[in-house]
């Protein structure tokens, strides 16, 4: 499945109020992709001074005409009304799954981008989590085992490997997978212990920042253990230092309550 963003001057289109669901619209562009086939699904952007993710839509076809300026007439129609909370510029730039999304960068603004399915699925699922009239618009994308992102991923760790000494092997992807799927859920990395957000005290300098904490530390277990998301921890540096010095040996519960 194909997925892009549509990107449209608010100022213009009269802040999107003609988005209705079923309602049938025309577009232009300067660029039309090559690979865009009728069917393929759009993800609305409301370009400055909103910069955000606003509706959703699917690909009807070109018209095969062109305006007075030589750009492409399309159809599409639109599949939402515009959100109530749409995804602003901000949130979706820390997020890491949207890391390579080329619509997020810097640089000239086409109309029309490509993004891949992964990111699609992710936007998609994304836009649901704050709408829930957007639910069963692509049910398909809410059924597949991402939808739920990661809750089943697992990965095998403390395996032990000979360097020059003995190390606890981790998995970065897993901790990754985490802090997306908590990113996901609830739009922020904050401490499971006191609640503090690298973002919210040093911006987009460290926006996308977090520890992630094993709930049951590796250097306890005997051999290789798989890993599931929900035995790990979203923590602060600091509150991590302290859950793993060896006099505390404290639960996130624990060091919570300390705290309180």
């Amino acid at each position: 499945m194909n997925y892009w963003i549509v990107r449209g001057d608010p100022a213009q289109n009269d802040n999107f109020a003609f988005m209705q669901p079923g309602h049938s619209g025309r577009w232009r562009t300067k660029k039309p992709p090559r690979s865009w086939t009728a069917g393929d699904r759009f993800l609305f952007w409301a370009s400055s001074p909103q910069l955000e993710l606003i509706a959703l839509g699917e690909f009807l076809g070109e018209t095969g005409k062109l305006n007075d300026e030589g750009e492409t007439l399309y159809n599409l129609r639109y599949l939402t009304r515009t959100a109530a909370r749409p995804l602003g510029i901000t949130e979706l730039r820390a997020d890491p799954a949207l890391a390579d999304a080329i619509f997020l960068k810097r640089g000239p603004a086409a109309s029309v981008l490509r993004l891949s399915e992964n990111e699609g699925e992710h936007l998609y699922r994304l836009l649901i989590s704050r709408n829930d009239t957007f639910r069963g618009i692509w049910p398909d994308v809410e059924t597949t085992a991402a939808s739920c992102p990661d809750v089943d991923a697992s990965a095998v760790e403390g395996d032990k490997r000979l360097t020059r000494h003995f190390r606890i092997e981790r998995s970065a992807a897993l901790a990754q997978k985490k802090k997306r799927a908590v990113f996901a859920t609830t739009g922020r990395l904050k401490c499971e212990v006191c609640d503090f957000e690298f973002k919210s005290r040093y911006g987009s300098l460290a926006e996308d920042f977090c520890e992630v904490h094993h709930k049951q530390p590796l250097s306890r277990l005997n051999g290789p253990t798989t890993t599931r998301l929900d035995d790990l921890a979203i923590v602060c540096s600091n509150c991590h230092r302290v859950l793993h010095l060896k006099r505390c040996a404290l639960s996130i519960e624990e060091l919570r309550r300390r705290l309180l």
